[in-house]
């Protein structure tokens, strides 16, 4: 599970909701290794990242015109209201544009940097 924070724009009607928090994300790789005869090797596909579940810190309400900002945190949370347009939104940004899984390959990449710098102390 890789979690991720998000801050996005849904926009609705006359409105314009401010929506924040976090999310929890499967990272998968469906690359696999196959043999044909004598060759063997491995069919490379790309990573890809599957929402499993957000919460939503902050929502905040704007009219059409960007003004008159209002907290509608407690309101929208407690009756559900935007759940599916934000879980949608998420997973569709993803789709699109991958942000998620370039995040969970950079973050390897330091860990990887970590341990190595962390091995290297340690002689």
């Amino acid at each position: 599970m890789y979690e991720s924070h998000f801050d996005i724009y849904i926009e609705k009607e006359n409105e314009i909701f401010q929506v924040k928090g976090s999310a929890d994300w499967e990272v998968e790789n469906d690359s696999f290794d196959y043999d044909y005869g004598s060759i063997s090797s491995t069919h490379k596909l790309p990573d890809y990242a599957n929402l499993q579940d957000f919460t939503i810190d902050k929502i905040i309400l704007y009219d059409k015109n960007w003004e008159n900002p209002v907290d509608a945190t407690e309101y929208f949370k407690k009756h559900k209201l935007l759940d599916k347009e934000v879980g949608d939104r998420l997973q569709v940004d993803e789709d699109e544009n991958n942000e998620v899984v370039d995040s969970y390959a950079e973050y390897w990449k330091e860990m990887e940097i970590e341990s190595y710098i962390d091995s290297r102390e340690e002689q």
